[in-house]
């Protein structure tokens, strides 16, 4: 038997796609099935990967004519997983060959992420009614049970999608694909835009045209520093019972910073319907560049801060709420100056946290620039029109 508990959602603006997660806590029968179809599932990858490097094949019908048998007979995964199996490494190397024209063949991929993709009604299904869910194996199927979804899903016209099984170092996770097939609510136009910014020193920083608030991480910065010490010590230990109460630790420093995210959005998203204004958000991709600028031993606490959980947070919230979230290239939003538009890297310092342009004279709170500007890329980019002036 396996149960299960919700832990937190994500949902795309773009393709209206929510994700739930949920961890399942499978007994030791299932837990062999489960990791043997993973073992199984990962070792056709690693087939269909080196086929494709030593044929230097990638498209995805192709390497179905020259794997599919295979995958079925040697790794003995079901139709619909064998051809999971091909659609994602063909869809693999054609992200990687897209960004690297002149990309080695002879340096293929290996795949060791414990995670298969599930399709819906062939892989895996849902029965709303007695809200259990059913995985299908060679092995015969594996039934979850309890898994809930979230109260607000009722207030919207929705259909399954894919799903990811997940084996972590603590635990099992289903990740389900929720698609909401209708259109998105939005509670009127907004007469106002919220620039966001999102940092180390302050969480996040907003700038509304008028007013600036901070969420400073100093407090998140002191509790995450307390958790990488006493995981330090934990670890030092090396006994069964010290690794024990490392998964335990990790589960609640991420209870914490899943809560602390939760408070962030939600008083994001009041702000923004008390204003009746938009939010535009930087894509948070390259946070993990601050890593090269942190302290070897300050990385772990400074840099590793969910904020990929918090975006996604805002974005389905908002979406929840009829508020409008626009996503934006936060290139050089550090270095140009909000008044006159002149670029200059060297005008942040750092150590102070402060901007001061070098062109204008113009300077203000680094956060503050940031946030300025990511609202008037919003504006620029005519994403919101009525804004231009």
């Amino acid at each position: 038997m396996l149960t299960n508990q919700l832990t937190y959602d994500s949902i795309d603006s773009m393709s209206n796609e929510l994700s739930i997660r949920v961890r399942v806590k499978p007994d030791a029968q299932d837990e062999r099935v489960l990791n043997q179809l993973i073992d199984s599932y990962l070792s056709a990858c690693n087939h269909v990967s080196e086929i494709a490097c030593s044929k230097q094949v990638i498209n995805n019908r192709d390497l179905h004519d020259l794997t599919y048998t295979v995958i079925r007979v040697k790794y003995n995964l079901m139709s619909q997983l064998a051809c999971s199996v091909i659609r994602q490494v063909s869809g693999n190397y054609k992200t990687i060959i897209a960004n690297n024209k002149n990309y080695d063949y002879d340096k293929r991929s290996v795949y060791t992420s414990r995670t298969i993709e599930l399709t819906h009604n062939r892989d895996w299904y849902y029965n709303p009614r007695t809200q259990n869910a059913k995985i299908s194996t060679p092995n015969g199927a594996v039934i979850l049970h309890d898994i809930i979804m979230p109260n607000y899903l009722r207030e919207y016209d929705y259909k399954f999608g894919g799903a990811k099984l997940q084996h972590k170092r603590n635990g099992w996770f289903l990740i389900i694909t929720i698609k909401l097939t209708d259109e998105p609510y939005v509670r009127s136009m907004p007469s106002n835009v919220i620039g966001v910014d999102a940092g180390l020193r302050f969480i996040i920083t907003t700038f509304d045209g008028y007013r600036t608030d901070f969420i400073s991480g100093r407090e998140v910065m002191d509790k995450r520093r307390k958790y990488s010490e006493k995981r330090a010590e934990l670890q030092s230990k090396g006994t069964s019972a010290a690794r024990h109460r490392l998964l335990m630790l990790g589960d609640r420093e991420n209870r914490w910073m899943t809560d602390v995210n939760h408070q962030i959005s939600k008083a994001l998203i009041n702000r923004a319907k008390q204003e009746n204004a938009c939010i535009i958000l930087e894509n948070l991709i390259g946070i993990q560049s601050t890593l090269v600028k942190s302290r070897k031993n300050d990385r772990y606490y400074r840099v590793s801060w969910a904020y990929a959980q918090l975006r996604d947070m805002i974005l389905y919230k908002a979406r929840l709420a009829g508020v409008i979230v626009y996503l934006v290239n936060p290139r050089f939003t550090s270095q140009v100056c909000p008044a006159c538009g002149y670029r200059d890297k060297s005008a942040r310092n750092h150590k102070l946290h402060l901007f001061k342009c070098s062109h204008c004279g113009y300077s203000s709170n680094d956060d503050r620039i940031g946030a300025m500007n990511i609202r008037a890329r919003g504006i620029e980019d005519r994403l919101i029109p009525e804004f231009d002036n």
